[in-house]
């Protein structure tokens, strides 16, 4: 009994995984994820700014964790170690655990939000460093007490991030900051 549930569960999920494939090639050809999932930064009250994953990343994160959550069912459907096992379905949970997350930016300063984590923090006053990558997919702000806050490809609004940041630490920047055009949002 329990065997059909788990083969039934392996095999939905395993369509789960060919369909977000097929819909993350397609979208990818079609000019890219940037272009076509690009979700804008959301305005909130009292001036805050909310920066939301884009459904595009969502969906291959949940695609990855589908994928391990389907081979730790078959490896345990034919009765393998628990050294496969364990690890996939370890790997699907800090998937899901890690997103969906959401920056907010605000007067006071900047916080990340998780569904199933505790939020972290940044006041702006806190920021010691800015770390931009070199191919413009994230950037990491350091507090002084070691929390870090990442805004990754995967985040809506990298143009107003990187705007907000300059606007509120506009004085402690170096003159070229950001490296990047910055879009009018």
């Amino acid at each position: 009994m329990i065997w059909t549930l788990l083969l039934d569960i392996d095999r939905a999920l395993f369509w789960c995984f060919v369909i977000l494939l097929v819909i993350g090639v397609l979208s990818w050809a079609r000019g890219g994820w940037q272009t076509r999932f690009e979700r804008p930064a959301r305005q909130l009250a009292h001036g805050r700014v909310e920066l939301r994953p884009s459904w595009f990343g969502i969906s291959w994160f949940g695609m990855i964790a589908a994928l391990m959550v389907t081979v730790a069912i078959n490896f345990a459907r034919h009765r393998a170690d628990l050294v496969i096992i364990v690890p996939s379905c370890l790997l699907a949970g800090m998937l899901l655990f890690d997103i969906p997350r959401t920056i907010v930016v605000s007067s006071h300063g900047l916080e990340e939000r998780y569904w199933l984590r505790k939020n972290k923090c940044i006041r702006w006053s806190q920021i010691v460093e800015i770390e931009s990558d070199l191919r413009g997919r994230s950037v990491t702000i350091k507090a002084a007490d070691g929390t870090r806050i990442v805004h990754s490809f995967v985040l809506s609004g990298r143009a107003r991030f990187l705007q907000e940041i300059k606007d509120h630490c506009g004085e402690h920047l170096p003159a070229d900051f950001p490296r990047e055009p910055l879009e009018s949002t």
